[in-house]
């Protein structure tokens, strides 16, 4: 069943996706550059998206120029993981694919607030739909308690 998800999804990242829209450029020192698709946001759970980002290297990463990698957004703790990835060498041949989706990890302005925020604040319907959400969700959760 896993290898069936494997190939299915590798097959949904390899394809060609006309209506994709890379947003977002963010240049890291090196040069490299990480664009993400903010047009097609998937919902995953509540207050959770999946987008998906692509990663064009300026110098290969262990013979990988370029990488699909597809990220979840926690926007109510703050937080992001990797879901999957597929790393392509020059000629478009897979190196390298995630097997399993990564651990939750904080979300910092070092690393990727800017992508969280874009993504949640799309998703989510805006800066004040976003905080009139958490604020809905804090209320709840401190009346339960009551």
């Amino acid at each position: 069943m896993h290898a069936v998800a494997g190939v299915g999804l590798m097959v949904v990242l390899a394809a060609p996706a006309p209506a994709q829209q890379w947003e977002l450029p963010l240049v890291s020192r090196g040069g490299d550059t990480m664009y993400t698709d903010l047009s097609r946001i998937e919902r995953v759970a509540p207050h959770v998206y999946r987008a998906q980002s692509r990663y064009l290297y300026t110098k290969a990463v262990d013979n990988a120029t370029e990488a699909l990698v597809q990220k979840e957004y926690d926007c109510e703790q703050r937080r992001r993981r990797v879901f999957s990835a597929v790393f392509y060498d020059a000629k478009g041949a897979v190196t390298w694919e995630a097997k399993e989706p990564g651990p939750w990890t904080a979300v910092t302005r070092r690393k990727g607030e800017k992508q969280w925020e874009a993504v949640c604040v799309r998703a989510e319907g805006g800066v004040w739909a976003n905080l009139i959400s958490r604020l809905k969700s804090r209320l709840q959760q401190l009346l339960r308690r009551v």
